[in-house]
């Protein structure tokens, strides 16, 4: 692991107090954005179905997935030990990952299915149902 990925997640957070955190968004197209692990997101009209990449990860229970409302993160680490080599060229992230995930619609705080299969984190998520708008709530006159 490049021991300057850690300064570089560092020094990213402090660009994003001072900057806020959507300055970097116009220099993605020239990869000087880390976003944290890329994510497909699919829907239907009852369900969200996210795919996150998260090659490299040794234990899943080092992987932390949180669901609220339409926002969904996921943090962890990422570790490539590769034994008696000194890495020359990494775009691949390794180490410390943390990524903030913003839903098409609201969802249930539960998934209804998550799992980690060949370096893809399987996220399931029961979308909010439509609450009707303005019922017209029935009064009883006591007096009658």
């Amino acid at each position: 692991m490049n021991p300057s990925w850690g300064k570089g997640n560092e020094w990213k957070k402090y660009a994003d107090q001072v900057l806020g955190k959507d300055f970097f968004e116009d220099f993605k197209e020239f990869g000087l954005a880390n976003q944290g692990p890329l994510v497909n997101i699919y829907e239907n009209k009852e369900e969200i179905y996210c795919l996150i990449n998260l090659p490299g990860v040794k234990n899943i229970e080092d992987v932390n997935l949180y669901v609220h409302y339409r926002t969904m993160k996921v943090t962890g680490n990422i570790d490539f030990s590769i034994k008696k080599f000194t890495c020359v060229t990494e775009e691949i992230v390794s180490g410390p990952i943390e990524r903030e995930i913003p839903l098409p619609h609201p969802v249930e705080d539960r998934p209804l299915d998550a799992g980690y299969y060949r370096g893809l984190l399987y996220v399931r998520l029961q979308r909010l149902k439509q609450e009707k708008e303005n019922q017209k709530v029935k009064i009883y006159d006591y007096f009658e």
